[in-house]
This record gives C-alpha cells, sequence and structure tokens, in this order.
C-alpha cells in the first residue's frame, strides 16, 4: 500500500486550474496598472481618465516630451520630403514628355525646311514672277592676296 498514490478527483483539478487562471489574470492587471500609473502618476484607469488628458501629465510623458517632439518634427519632415520629390517626379516626366514632343516637331520642321530650299522646289515658287535663277557660275574675288566667296 505504500506504492499508491491517491489521486484527487476531477473537480479539485479544474477548481486548481480556475484558481490559477485566475491569478494570472489579476497579475496582468495589476502589471497593466502599474504600467497606466507609471505613465499618468494616477489610480484612474478609465476611458474618462484617458480622454481627459491625464496620460500628457504623467511623469513618463513629461521626462520624453523632448523626444516625442523630435520624433514628430522628424515625421512631418520625411512625409513632407517624400511629397516634394513625389511632385518633382512628376514635373520631370512631364518634362521629359514635352521635350520628346519638341524634338519630334524640330525634326518635322527641318525636314519641311530642307524640302524647300531646294533648288528645284525654289525655281518652281520662281515660275510665275520675273526672278530666275543665275546662268553664270560663281567666281572668287581675289584682295591682296586673300581669297573670298
Amino acid at each position: 500500500m505504500k506504492d499508491q498514490t491517491i489521486t484527487p478527483p476531477q473537480e479539485v483539478n479544474e477548481e486548481i486550474e480556475q484558481a490559477a487562471l485566475e491569478e494570472e489574470v489579476k497579475v496582468k492587471k495589476q502589471d497593466k496598472e502599474k504600467l497606466f500609473n507609471e505613465f499618468t502618476g494616477s489610480d484612474d484607469v478609465s476611458l474618462a481618465a484617458i480622454l481627459a488628458g491625464d496620460i500628457l501629465a504623467g511623469g513618463w510623458f513629461r521626462q520624453n516630451f523632448l523626444y516625442i517632439v523630435f520624433v514628430t518634427i522628424l515625421t512631418v519632415a520625411y512625409v513632407s520630403n517624400r511629397y516634394f520629390c513625389q511632385q518633382e517626379q512628376i514635373e520631370t516626366k512631364q518634362l521629359n514628355e514635352q521635350l520628346i514632343d519638341i524634338r519630334y516637331k524640330l525634326l518635322t520642321t527641318s525636314s519641311e525646311l530642307r524640302k524647300n530650299s531646294r533648288a528645284s522646289i525654289i525655281e518652281q515658287h520662281l515660275k510665275d514672277t520675273t526672278l530666275r535663277a543665275g546662268t553664270t557660275p560663281n567666281f572668287k574675288i581675289v584682295r591682296d592676296g586673300i581669297s573670298e566667296r
């Protein structure tokens, strides 16, 4: 009979587990209250206390106020810089599109100018006028040993 162990009934095991869970919940609740108390400096843990701004009067907030302001300024600078960069990218894209359009117009205009400046096209435009193309060849004018055209 010495080797036999007495096992408690199932109900006792459930009560022990329930008590352990309740104790764990109490400890977690106390930890949360301690943390809130550290932030606010008061024992009142309610939605009204949070909305009333008790957190802002707590010791933790007062100690870290400058750090919070610094992080806020960095966040605003980051967001504004990103917005500025996006605007610059949009403007660059628009200017590149305009540049491509202008290059195409330049190519079109220069090809039309080359076509219209050919001698045969000029002669066709001069048929109705009294002007005619020259029949004598070009000649050089020599002045003091320097040739000029």
